[in-house]
């Protein structure tokens, strides 16, 4: 996913996960996501962190 947002001429990506699932947070910082705010899903409202990664390199 992130070879394609590059391809794209993108410069980060950004993700919410939901905050009553911790495995999915770990996952996503080992990957080197940053969590930037918290706020609830548009669709059902439900608390989520939203991540960023900054996209360096090829």
């Amino acid at each position: 996913m992130e070879d394609r947002f590059r391809a794209a001429g993108r410069t980060a990506v950004r993700l919410a996960v939901l905050a009553n699932n911790p495995k999915a947070l770990a996952f996503w910082t080992a990957l080197g996501y940053e969590v930037v705010d918290h706020r609830e899903d548009k669709q059902l409202g439900r608390p989520c962190a939203v991540l960023r990664k900054e996209l360096t390199g090829p």
